[in-house]
């Protein structure tokens, strides 16, 4: 049986040899798959990308059980150029590209740092990038302060995708984001996919939306997976529909009903 192209098995994570950030984390993704890493803010998601990546030591975390591999290489402690050069590209939370710079510029970031593949012609470069990216190709010249919130996540993930990845990490892809704006960067993240076999472990508070891509799921709750599986499993557990969807039978339910219930709940299979 083949290896998830990503496998990540009883992941612990600690901040400052003091708090305790994840424990026992488990996520898998498969080649070509997109899977969804869902929770409330501070869960431990953005954690768990920096983990794979190899950006703990800039918050003063690290691994401290576990492990993480790729593509069948153990990955763990590797420096982000390292995970990098292996085919990890990571879109980040904030900061996603220098404000200062066009939006072509900060694109051609990404090609000149790109991996050497083997490939005599690489899929994406360049010359083709705008035809992934058509809302782009009349901004190209604007500086990226001047375009739109929408439009910055797709130069980010564009930047991402000319490094060469065969897995594209992507954190918090709706935050600050009307639902129209988030439905064309997740269609947009849902064509590489298809198109180019482009990997995708995408992470968001926004459960509805994350899992209308992916097929498979995680729920992180308090540095723990507290649930998994198909998208369609997930959409139909009590908890996520209750809690994270804000829905009851029939019946939508109030902020302070939530609130009440996320005090309550327990998780079951």
């Amino acid at each position: 049986m083949t290896e998830p192209l990503l496998v990540v098995e009883q992941l612990e994570v600690v901040y400052g040899d003091v708090v305790r950030a994840m424990q026992g984390v488990s996520i898998f993704v498969d080649e070509g798959s997109i899977v969804a890493l869902v929770g409330l803010n501070g869960a431990g998601k953005t954690s768990t990308l920096r983990a794979i990546s190899g950006f703990l030591p800039v918050e003063k975390a690290s691994i401290t059980q576990g492990t993480v591999r790729f593509d069948g290489r153990s990955i763990r402690g590797l420096t982000p150029d390292q995970t990098a050069r292996l085919g990890i590209a990571i879109v980040p939370e904030r900061d996603k590209i220098f404000t200062t710079l066009t939006i072509h510029e900060n694109i051609e970031v990404g090609w000149r740092a790109r991996r050497e593949t083997g490939d005599s012609v690489p899929k994406v470069t360049l010359s083709n990038i705008y035809d992934l990216f058509p809302l782009l190709a009349d901004k190209r010249n604007r500086r990226a302060i001047l375009v739109s919130g929408g439009e910055r996540q797709l130069a980010a993930i564009a930047a991402a995708l000319l490094s060469q990845p065969r897995l594209m990490l992507v954190d918090e892809v709706s935050m600050g984001l009307s639902p129209l704006i988030v439905n064309m960067v997740l269609s947009q993240l849902n064509e590489l996919n298809q198109e180019l076999g482009l990997s995708l472990l995408v992470v968001d508070q926004n459960v509805r939306a994350a899992l209308s891509i992916a097929k498979y799921g995680y729920i992180m709750e308090n540095g723990l997976i507290v649930h998994d599986g198909t998208t369609e499993e997930l959409m139909a557990h009590g908890d996520v529909q209750e809690f994270y969807l804000g829905v009851s039978g029939e019946e939508r339910q109030s902020y302070r009903d939530v609130k009440q219930y996320r005090r309550t709940r327990r998780w079951w299979a």
